[in-house]
């Protein structure tokens, strides 16, 4: 999640720089993925500063402006822009600079006038929406970068939020976590209401179906304001998070959403019309949200009503119906804690994943509830010039406010940690945090969970708290605990050992991909696009579009990494990776776990090796990674594995060689189609492998065993052959080696052709084969005679020797 540090520095005093920052949260266990200054502007626009403004000649709306930019002569610039003036200091994009929107500049002639650069505009350089004039700058020495002189409390963070973290959902839960770890004041936002006309009970009614559902509700009565722009504070720290601005009201909703981590709703008073707010669940109906869709809502759904008709998806989004838009003038704000597992189930039910639902769905503050709606309720009035009604409308489950205790043995937090940490130590920290502490000497102390922190379930969470807020950095090592060391290795551990052992040997490089992936990847892989359907597993709440569901198989995603390396300048690639792929089982029940099944993936593409002044190079070849995969194989002690032709309704393309050990297929091998490397930007050949860990043996392989080479002189001969291609070169080599018997030592392809001479439908393949006896010296007449049975043996099968 994006959080804005110029932001968070209103609520608690930052001095440590970014990258510190950065590191401290990450040891708390809020991991800071990126630090961001926004739109990266190039060294080509710099400070400028306007020396003279004088009228263009045939142009009304242009003015040439005089900017020094720190060169030896300032630039005649053309500039439409109503706020250039002598003296101001603006960015200024040089000849030659590409600018963040595209945009290259050129010197050129504007209405008979050479322009030498631009004067810039917020949209221009991407840092805002405001297009009506140049950016106004403090003064700078001109010819600066000007992205040097950006100040850096613009800079954002990507924090990767843990699940369980709701509370830091927002830019004062950060700021809270920075308080207690810098040992620092946190300063809440500060407001006073003005209140004024009938009150909010008085003239409306709050009911709540079940209270399991909405424990709280709230609502405030906002009469006489005016919809409109943002002022541009508000509006800017929006952007400085990626929202753009809506209204007024609208932002001021999604601030203090933002800000405190409380999803809210304004409805258009008016358009209610029962007086009445009822939340129940859905009945089979229909509704509108504001995104334009219709959706139906069944009893998972969680709706908030008028009495009669659904107005909002409770913690999901607002409906159409009640809409606040420019015409609006009365509104009913509301502030309220829904269920967690509720609002999942309606934001699945509604394939809807908001702001609002993110954070219901992790838990937000109770106590917070009011406060937020408060905070709004004050900004609308000041911003929008309403009038806020006397108290609030409010159903509330008794108890609901009452804190959670936590007993904790402060002995057991050193026990864990591995380092003693001293009582007193223990109870700062955990004050830091916002815990209460009430210590007991015999007893275990009782610690009272502040509101916010809804995680906090027993002890082992209390010890953790200790150990972010000392840093997960300051855990010693520990001694080994050796007390599994006897467990067995399992078989499936053996195998991918081995697999990563041998591969790694070869010269691949391991990679690990994203489970979830889209359905389409595999129909652009080549698979069959009915077995791709058929098999893909869909979650019910895909992250994105790219992740719709759980791979079917790895191809996809080797292909994905191989496109990136050759589109980065790496031209021999060789990867592979050893994962779960999942198929949705065939019985029919849409709430059935998906099968399982772990696959080795393998990609290569490129040369054998690169040319040099003593070789040329020689691209990579099917034959290659097949000799790779014979090659894994072996270490697995299979010697003589099968090569046929796939012909079965598999994920895997049309021509795709198997390989099957003993009866069993286990694995595939085939080049990319040009259909496929275009699909994903290919721009050299591939070859892929895919091979299933279970099906590599690990007891039942040909046992290891030596023998003494001979000493005797070996006997050579070629034989060339006219085979049909129905054939596959794995049975002519099997008929050669059963028909000459154990004076064979060895068997080896040296040549095919096809062509001339070659009758159609068949292929002329050349072998070397080499004689060998243990005992003595093999005689030319005995290799003969093996060798004239052989080719009658070839024969019969409808294989010709062929002669000259």
């Amino acid at each position: 999640m994006r959080f804005s540090l110029g932001w968070i520095k209103e609520y608690v005093e930052i001095t440590e720089t970014p990258e510190v920052l950065a590191q401290q949260l990450t040891m708390a266990g809020l991991p800071v993925d990126s630090l961001d200054t926004g739109t990266k502007l190039p060294d080509t626009v710099v400070v400028g500063q306007v020396l003279e403004v004088v009228p263009h000649p045939t142009a009304d709306r242009l003015t040439l402006c005089t900017v020094d930019v720190g060169r030896e002569n300032p630039l005649t610039i053309v500039c439409g822009a109503p706020n250039a003036r002598k003296g101001i200091y603006s960015p200024v994009a040089l000849v030659g600079c590409t600018l963040p929107n595209g945009v290259t500049i050129r010197k050129a002639k504007i209405r008979g006038e050479i322009s030498r650069g631009m004067l810039c505009s917020a949209i221009e350089l991407g840092m805002g929406d405001d297009a009506d004039g140049i950016i106004e700058i403090p003064a700078a020495e001109p010819g600066t970068p000007f992205a040097a002189t950006l100040d850096r409390q613009d800079l954002s963070l990507d924090i990767e939020v843990p699940s369980n973290r709701g509370d830091c959902l927002s830019h004062l839960g950060i700021a809270r976590e920075i308080a207690a770890l810098t040992e620092r004041p946190i300063s809440l936002p500060r407001f006073e209401l003005t209140v004024g006309g009938e009150s909010t009970p008085d003239s409306f009614e709050v009911t709540v179906e079940d209270p399991e559902d909405c424990p709280r509700f709230t609502a405030h009565i906002i009469r006489g304001i005016q919809v409109g722009p943002s002022p541009d504070w508000l509006r800017e720290r929006l952007e400085s998070i990626g929202q753009r601005s809506v209204n007024n009201i609208v932002d001021i909703t999604n601030f203090v959403l933002q800000e405190m981590g409380q999803p809210l709703h304004a409805f258009d008073l008016d358009r209610l019309g029962t007086g009445r707010i009822h939340v129940r669940r859905g009945r089979n109906e229909k509704i509108t949200t504001l995104d334009g869709v219709e959706r139906l809502a069944d009893p998972d759904v969680l709706l908030i009503t008028d009495g009669e008709r659904p107005i909002a998806v409770a913690g999901v989004m607002g409906g159409a119906n009640t809409e606040v838009d420019e015409g609006t003038t009365n509104i009913l704000l509301e502030s309220a804690f829904f269920r967690a597992e509720r609002v999942l189930w309606g934001s699945r039910k509604m394939r809807l994943d908001t702001d609002a639902s993110q954070r219901f769905r992790r838990g937000v503050d109770p106590d917070g509830v009011a406060y937020a709606a408060k905070r709004a309720a004050g900004l609308i009035a000041e911003l929008a010039g309403g009038v806020i009604a006397p108290e609030m409308a409010e159903v509330m489950v008794p108890g609901f406010l009452d804190h959670a205790e936590v007993s904790l043995r402060p002995e057991k937090v050193g026990e864990v940690l591995g380092d003693p940490v001293p009582d007193t130590e223990i109870a700062l920290r955990l004050k830091a945090l916002g815990f209460t502490v009430k210590k007991n000497k015999k007893n275990p102390w009782v610690i009272t969970v502040p509101f916010w922190r809804r995680d906090i379930l027993e002890e082992c969470d209390l010890i953790e708290e200790v150990a972010r807020h000392r840093g997960y950095d300051t855990i010693g090592e520990r001694q080994y605990n050796a007390s599994g060391v006897s467990a067995p290795v399992q078989p499936e551990e053996t195998r991918v050992g081995r697999v990563r052992e041998v591969m790694n040997g070869f010269g691949y490089h391991e990679i690990v991909t994203r489970t979830l992936v889209e359905q389409a990847s595999g129909m652009r892989a080549g698979l069959p696009a009915e077995v791709v359907k058929n098999t893909f597993f869909p979650i019910l709440d895909p992250p994105s579009t790219e992740e719709e569901g759980l791979r079917v198989s790895l191809i996809p995603s080797l292909f994905q990494v191989v496109s990136h390396n050759l589109r980065h300048g790496r031209p021999d690639v060789r990867v592979y990776e050893i994962g779960k792929t999942f198929y949705r089982s065939g019985d029919g029940n849409g709430n059935a776990l998906p099968e399982e099944e772990t696959w080795v993936g393998v990609a290569a593409s490129g040369g054998t090796f690169p040319p040099s002044r003593e070789r040329a190079g020689r691209s990579y070849n099917y034959l290659n990674l097949k000799g790779i995969i014979e090659g894994l194989l072996s270490s697995f002690r299979i010697d003589g594995p099968k090569w046929r032709f796939y012909t079965g309704l598999g994920l895997v393309p049309e021509g795709a060689t198997e390989l099957v050990i003993g009866k069993d297929g286990v694995g595939f091998v085939w080049e990319v189609s040009e259909a496929v490397r275009e699909s994903f930007d290919l721009s050299r050949p591939v070859y892929v492998a895919e091979l299933k860990l279970a099906g590599l043996p690990l007891e039942t392989g040909s046992p290891v065993r030596y023998r003494e080479a001979s000493r005797y002189p070996v006997i050579r001969r070629d034989i060339a052959l006219v085979v049909p291609e129905s054939l596959t070169q794995d049975e002519v080599r099997t008929r050669i080696q059963e028909s000459a018997g154990p004076r064979l030592g060895e068997l080896e392809l040296f040549d095919y052709y096809r062509g001339k001479h070659i009758p159609p439908g068949h292929l002329g393949m050349g072998y070397s084969l080499t004689f060998r006896a243990d005992d003595r010296t093999l005689e030319e007449a005995e290799v003969d005679a093996i060798l004239e049975t052989v080719v009658k043996e070839l024969k019969d099968r409808g294989i010709a020797r062929r002669e000259g």
